[in-house]
Parts: C-alpha cells; structure tokens; sequence
C-alpha cells in the first residue's frame, strides 16, 4: 500500500501540489526502500511493519492539521479539533518517528550496508547502495523535521505563555484580540 501511496505521490507532488525537492526526494526514498521490502528474497520484510505501519501513525493528525490548515472557516468552528490535531502530531511524530526510530533506524541501515558488503557487484549490489543512501538520507530528514517540529512547537508555547502573562508586545496583543 505504501509503495502505492508513494509512487502516486511523485508526479503529484511535481505537477499538482509543487512540493520541494526535500519531499520528492522523501517520495523516492520510500519507494525503493518498500520495493526493497516487497519484493526481496534476502530478509528485509521484517522491517516493513515498522517503517510502514507504525511510522505512519504518525501521518493520521497530520493529515488532520493539514485538512485545518487547508480549511480556514473549518478551523475556526472547531479549534478544539484542531488543537488536539496538533498536539497529536507533535506527540506521535517525536515519539514514532524521533524516539522509536533512534534504536530501529540505525539497525536498518547497518543491515543494509552489510547487505552491501557481501554481495557480489551487479543490481543488487547497486539498488542496495542506493537504498542505504536514501535510509541515511530519509533518516536524518525525520531529525531535520524533528527540529523544526520542535521549534515551532516552542516559539507557540512561548507566544501562548507570554500572552497569558500579558507580556507580548501591544501589536501582537492588539492582533490577538483582533483575532478573538
């Protein structure tokens, strides 16, 4: 199914959404490491449930938050919706996707190099140096975005702090109220 989603989301993401070269990468990236999972002989299988099934969990608030973010007059009627949304992501993307990726991820990579090591030069020897470019690459994208989830999750903890402490700047307060 992920092979799927991530195939269609190549030409979707080029020619309808225009999604930066970081996503389409991302995109590319998943597609060999499902082809490598489907359609092996050599074990890798075993890493499917977790990298496509549980590391997705993750992707269910955040197509939440976007479908908010897609739909102002929706967010507006329902913040309470669009908060949880929110909180969920950030919860479920730093555990899944930072926490329980930190020991898994690297195991994938390792087995995927000593893949690389021990087998003869032709195909499988290439798509398998290919594939543990894009598990190094893939991987410390989930950390870049870590970083920016966790920057932007703290600059809005910090506004709504200073805000309930009345400590924001009069234009920003000014533009809340406006808000309200």
């Amino acid at each position: 199914m992920q092979l799927g989603y991530q195939v269609w989301s190549m030409p979707i993401g080029i020619f309808v959404v225009n999604e930066n070269r970081q996503m389409i990468y991302h995109h590319i990236g998943v597609v060999c490491a499902a082809i490598l999972g489907a359609f092996s002989t050599f074990g890798f299988r075993y890493w499917l449930p977790f990298f496509f099934g549980v590391f997705e969990i993750s992707s269910i608030p955040l197509a939440i938050m976007n479908t908010f973010n897609d739909h102002p007059i929706a967010r507006k009627n329902y913040p309470i919706c669009n908060h949880i949304s929110r909180i969920s992501f950030v919860i479920s993307f730093l555990y899944i996707r930072v926490y329980m990726w930190l020991p898994v991820g690297p195991l994938y990579m390792r087995n995927d190099f000593f893949l690389f090591l021990s087998t003869e030069f032709g195909t499988t020897k290439i798509f398998v140096l290919i594939q543990w470019m894009f598990g190094v690459y893939l991987g410390y994208l989930q950390l870049y975005w870590a970083v920016l989830v966790l920057g932007l999750t703290l600059k809005t903890v910090k506004h709504v702090i200073l805000g309930k402490l009345g400590l924001l700047g009069n234009e920003q307060q000014h533009v809340k109220k406006k808000e309200m």
